[in-house]
């Protein structure tokens, strides 16, 4: 059985030599008898849709991208078309999640500030522990748990929620010290951290956001942070990338912004390679393929 692959020039590469596999160009009129998409990084949604247009043999997507709301899921649910993505990435994001979290509560960037003006002020920062404090994460998915149980380590109480509306959590809110984000941006979600939800929170309390930029209301959390209520953020998504240069939430002391980085850690490539041919063996001898989407909710 030859299994036909549309997929970038990259994913061709990664195949080549692989048996009993036939990798066609993802971009061109030959994914139209391909029955797997390979989405890699750096392929945009709008490739993907088009080269699913022509792929009418299609009967699996799979994507190296963690979000997935810029795929076609209204096409692929109704083709009936299996979504998976990508496991390279959980251990980075989930350490970049508990690192903003320390960079928070120890108060990193005021130290920086301080070290790179050659200030010496012992307490600028005004650290605290982690440990004793409240982590509320939005999203229930393997990165949500994989930083949830390095926090529980550290001593901190951690409530995993899954991405519903707040009404379902918010009478947690009051006793958060970090709201972290990590669940997937779909109608639901979008903004779903609103004025209300960053007014519940304590005086003091940080926003933590690895997930899509537009899950958060960016004006209003311009106006939480200009009030002092918020302690600050630790930013990884926005909802124009690259963030641009007007915007509200640059050039704060007590906001850090990282460039949609968290998933990035050496070997990250290999990572995605070696996750898409395990899927591929999979697919290829009949068992269930892990990490599935469903295509109708869009997670």
């Amino acid at each position: 059985m030859v299994v036909t692959v549309a997929t970038c020039e990259r994913g061709r590469a990664a195949l080549a030599g692989c048996s009993g596999v036939r990798a066609v160009p993802l971009e061109e009129a030959a994914p139209a008898h391909a029955e797997v998409l390979w989405r890699r990084a750096g392929t945009t949604g709008p490739e993907i849709a088009a080269a699913l247009s022509r792929a009418r043999a299609a009967r699996w997507v799979h994507t190296d991208t963690a979000g997935v709301d810029d795929l076609p899921l209204p096409e692929l649910a109704a083709r009936r078309v299996v979504l998976t993505k990508t496991s390279a990435y959980t251990d980075a994001v989930a350490e970049w999640i508990v690192t903003a979290v320390l960079v928070a509560a120890k108060g990193t960037p005021a130290y920086a500030d301080a070290s790179r003006d050659g200030r010496w002020e012992p307490g600028v920062g005004a650290p605290r522990l982690v440990s004793g404090t409240c982590a509320l994460i939005v999203g229930d998915g393997a990165i949500s748990q994989a930083a949830a149980s390095v926090l529980t380590a550290m001593g901190a109480t951690v409530t995993p929620v899954g991405s519903r509306s707040p009404s379902g959590w918010d009478a947690l809110l009051p006793g958060t010290d970090w709201l972290v984000l990590a669940c997937p941006l779909t109608e639901r979600t979008h903004h779903l951290i609103s004025a209300a939800v960053l007014g519940a929170l304590p005086v003091g309390a940080w926003l933590v956001n690895a997930a899509r930029g537009e899950v958060v209301d960016e004006r209003a959390l311009a106006t939480a942070l200009d009030s002092g209520h918020l302690g600050g953020a630790v930013l990884d998504t926005f909802s124009v990338e690259p963030l641009p240069a007007d915007s509200p939430l640059w050039g704060r002391p007590n906001v850090v912004v990282t460039p949609h980085d968290a998933w990035r850690a050496s070997g990250a490539g290999r990572r995605q390679v070696a996750d898409f041919l395990d899927q591929l063996h999979r697919y290829r001898t009949g068992r269930p393929l892990h990490r599935t989407v469903d295509t109708a909710a869009g997670y």
